[in-house]
């Protein structure tokens, strides 16, 4: 969720990768990147989607080392070949007397329960084998592995080794979920997530920076298209953020490519006209289908219900309101004006009895209002001529909404 940081690697500089919190920050309800406008929801599902998709792929990974169970084809083929077939099918059922606790289609033979299951796991066989069934098998396998203290403290060991990288996972999706919260809460918006196993999801409702009513976004019949299966052990670290950052990476080069325009042509004019989204710029509809091979994640997208009617007259602004804008305080330069009139009449008639009392410093704040004045009218002038050029990319563009 943080991206993989600047390195440098045989003398070049490797470019840190922004990570899905920092880009959605960058995207507000137009779009993303200055100076382009267009719908936020596309670029927004799509991070979204990216993210949702590593943190499920990882938490089905998890599961395939502790049970076993074979949630993809990669790694059912995988279980088919294997030397170590699984036992974990042939165990007890549950408290009910019915439904079975290890009911999946394939196991890979090696999970955590092949080992440690009190039914079927390899230390009860291995007691019962040495031991026979006296005392039935648990107490079999005690009596033989209370002696084995260097297995067992391989076992705990491997074992508090598992729950760590469980409480690291954890800890890494709230985080992105707090600071998911963070960006849309100022605007009244909410998240809400699902961590239970084979009914994860997340949500984000009323997100009014990026006009979405609702966003949600449930695991469904997920899938991974890999030959290496949820944990492919062929891969590097690298070959990690790779997998994971290929449905960001388009996006990402998007938004600084724009960005970079914007800059380019704020540099060469005074005021950048804005650039119109076309439809040729789109970002690909990757919400159902992963750059990464992962597809099956539900999407429902609701978009606001708040629309900008183009046709509308713009808001009225007084000219006291352009005024405290810019910084100037309207009744002091009334006061100021009127002394700037007293002068003027003592200039042509001398110095009346109210008159003589006014301090020339007041005089001096006169002067200064009253070229202050005159440098309102001049950028009231410029916000004019601003407002007319926006109205004409208004107008070249056919409507607002488009």
């Amino acid at each position: 969720s943080s991206g993989c940081g600047a390195s440098s690697s045989g003398g070049r500089s490797v470019r840190r990768r922004p990570s899905v919190l920092e880009l959605l920050g960058r995207i507000d309800a137009e779009g993303g990147g200055a100076g382009r406008r267009c719908d936020a929801r596309p670029r927004v599902r799509a991070l979204l989607c990216a993210y949702f998709r590593s943190y499920v792929r990882i938490r089905d990974g998890q599961v395939l080392l502790v049970s076993g169970e074979c949630r993809h084809s990669g790694d059912a083929a995988a279980a088919a070949e294997s030397h170590f077939r699984s036992r974990l099918a042939e165990g007890g059922t549950r408290r009910d007397g019915y439904t079975r606790l290890f009911s999946a289609d394939a196991y890979s033979g090696t999970g955590w329960d092949e080992l440690v299951d009190p039914h079927v796991g390899v230390r009860v066989r291995i007691g019962s084998a040495l031991c026979g069934e006296r005392g039935g098998a648990a107490a079999a396998t005690e009596a033989v592995f209370e002696r084995a203290e260097a297995f067992e403290m391989a076992l705990s060991s491997h074992e508090e080794a598992a729950r760590g990288l469980e409480e690291e996972v954890r800890t890494i999706h709230e985080r992105f979920v707090d600071g998911l919260r963070g960006l849309i809460r100022d605007g009244g918006g909410t998240v809400g997530t699902g961590t239970e196993d084979k009914f994860e999801m997340i949500e984000v409702k009323g997100a009014g920076r990026w006009l979405t009513e609702s966003l949600r976004i449930d695991r469904d019949k997920f899938s991974i298209d890999d030959d290496g299966g949820a944990l492919p052990v062929d891969l590097s670290a690298k070959g990690w953020e790779d997998a994971a950052y290929a449905g960001i990476a388009k996006i990402a080069d998007q938004m600084d490519r724009e960005e970079a325009a914007w800059k380019a042509g704020q540099a060469g004019r005074k005021r950048g006209r804005l650039a119109i989204c076309d439809s040729s710029d789109e970002d690909d509809d990757s919400a159902s289908a992963g750059a990464d091979g992962t597809d099956g994640i539900r999407v429902r997208d609701a978009p606001s219900t708040r629309r900008v009617d183009a046709d509308a007259a713009p808001p009225s602004v007084s000219v006291n309101d352009i005024k405290g804008s810019l910084g100037v305080d309207g009744q002091e330069l009334q006061r100021s004006m009127e002394a700037l009139e007293a002068e003027g009449g003592r200039a042509e008639g001398g110095l009346g009895p109210s008159e003589e009392n006014i301090p020339s410093s007041a005089l001096e704040e006169a002067f200064e209002d009253g070229a202050g004045a005159a440098e309102t009218v001049e950028e009231m002038a410029q916000i004019r001529s601003q407002l007319d050029g926006l109205r004409m990319d208004l107008d070249s563009a056919g409507s607002l909404d488009e």
